[in-house]
Formats: structure tokens, sequence, C-alpha cells
């Protein structure tokens, strides 16, 4: 983390001022070993870079602790790499390709990646951005944060990027203090609590803030589809579907965690290829690839 994250930083116990308590190791200007604390008392350590507010990652998918025990994080991202489909890699290069063209025309300060998983979209934004933001990273699991990391600096050492794992319906960041938040589907692998994902983001936006959310869209009426909804039900104990992979469910989402100003750019679409890794697309089934962009 660099120092100055920490003036837009607040406890996510007791909403309160967040200091450094103890520096043990820097990286030049980055801090990558502390112990932070609020006046209430509760203490939250810096490792590897990364500041660990306690989350837990989700047990039944993007479990990256226990895939990192199986394989490299660099072997894990070939192994996934090599397994998605070709349609698919093209549109998720065009919404990264569509975000930062949107970040290097407006040039917001503070920008902020939730739920960024394995750094799809964080290491596209590293490579192609023309400019120095302070940039954030979210994500439930400390570990992936941790490779994500290592692969920016890989990238862009010059890039000043802050790592945070906590819990991204409860971000341990100030209202009104962010510029611009990103997601490549993260917020939506949320799951049954992708609204309240979308709520805490709307709080941490400041008044001309925008939020750019890439979704998927399907045919939620669909035989297939209700098929799947079945088993996300029964497997995954995941009531939410249709409201966070249709257009309707997605705009009421939005527009119920206060973003009135709405647009949805569709990216692109295709049918759903067989897929060893990823449930949605449905494999023979339209889809699209939209980038929701809400504004306070």
């Amino acid at each position: 983390m660099y120092i100055d994250l920490l003036k837009i930083l607040r406890c996510p116990d007791c909403k309160g001022e967040l200091r450094l308590k103890e520096v043990r190791a820097r990286d030049g200007e980055e801090i990558v070993d502390a112990v932070i604390d609020c006046d209430c008392g509760h203490e939250f350590k810096v490792m590897d870079g990364v500041i660990y507010f306690g989350s837990q990652e989700q047990e039944l998918f993007n479990n990256w602790s226990s895939s990192y025990k199986e394989m490299e994080y660099e072997e894990l991202d070939r192994e996934i790499e090599s397994k998605t489909p070709e349609k698919l890699k093209e549109l998720f290069n065009a919404a990264n390709k569509y975000i930062v063209n949107e970040l290097n025309a407006q040039r917001p300060n503070i920008v902020l990646d939730a739920a960024s998983g394995r750094g799809m979209l964080a290491t596209y934004i590293a490579e192609k951005i023309d400019y120095s933001p302070m940039f954030i990273l979210t994500d439930l699991s400390f570990e992936v944060l941790k490779y994500d990391r290592l692969k920016l600096k890989k990238i862009n050492p010059n890039i000043r990027a802050n790592f945070i794992a906590c819990d991204c319906t409860n971000m341990p960041l100030k209202d009104n203090s962010i510029d611009r938040i990103t997601s490549l589907f993260g917020i939506t692998n949320m799951g049954d609590v992708t609204g309240e994902g979308i709520k805490d983001s709307y709080r941490i936006l400041k008044a001309d803030g925008k939020l750019l959310n890439t979704v998927f869209y399907i045919d939620c009426n669909t035989e297939a589809a209700k098929e799947i909804e079945a088993a996300f039900r029964e497997q995954l104990h995941m009531s939410l579907f249709s409201e966070i992979l249709s257009r309707d469910g997605l705009d009421k989402l939005h527009r119920e965690a206060g973003f009135t100003k709405l647009e949805s750019a569709t990216i692109g679409e295709g049918v759903g290829e067989k897929s060893e890794i990823d449930a949605i697309p449905i494999e023979g089934e339209w889809f699209a690839i939209a980038v929701i962009s809400g504004s306070k």
C-alpha cells in the first residue's frame, strides 16, 4: 500500500479513521509489511503489500487459495486461458479496451477495480493506461491479490497500485471518496450479494463518480437457462439468477442501489460454446457482454 491511501481508508468495523501503527518493511515508497489501526483498537495487517481486513473467500467457486495449492499462479492463468473460448476472449478484450478508453479520456484521479479476481481487467489497465491515477484493487481473496500485485509490477513497475482484501459489500473506504469504479464480472460474481456490492460501490463514489460494471446478459426464460438456475439454487445455494444475468434485473439492482443515471453499452454478442470452467454463457444459447455505466 502507499501512504496516501490512508486519507480515504476507514475501519470496516467502527467506520473510524485508520492510521499506520507500525511499518516493518517497504519496497521503495510502497509499504509491504505493516500494522494499521483505529482509535477503537481494531488492527489490520499489511502483508506482501496487501491490506488484509479478514475477508474469507467464497467456498464453492473462485476459491483461489485452494487453486494455488494445486498449481502456480502463472500456470493457473495459462490453464484458464487455454480453456476459454476464443469468442469470449475477444469480447473480454473488447470490454477491457472500452473501459480503459473511458479512463484515458476522462482521467479520473482515483480508480478502484471491485472484486478484481485474477486481475484480468486490472492487468489490462496497468498495461494500457496513459496517466497515473491512484489505483486500488479489492477482492475477498488475499491470495489472489498477492499474485495480482506481482503481475501488475511485472507489467508496469511505475503504477501505484494498492491492494485491499476485504468484503466488497463493506469496503474499508470513506463515503464519496472514489472517482471511478470498474469491474469485469467481479460484482455479478458475488452472487446473492451482488446488489449489496453495487450499493457499496454507490456509497464510496464521489458525487460526479461513475461505476463501469461489465456484465453478461442472457435469455433467462429458455429451458437451458432454467436448468442452470435450478442447479445454481441446489449446488451453490444461490437464489438470484435473472436479477444478475438479464438487462431488466441488473437495471433494477443498480437503480435500487441509488444509480438513477444508467447507460448500457453492448460490447458484443455470441452463442455460448462448451466450456470446462464456466456455466455462463450457456452452451448453444445467446449471450451478450455489456458495460453498465452508472452515475450518481
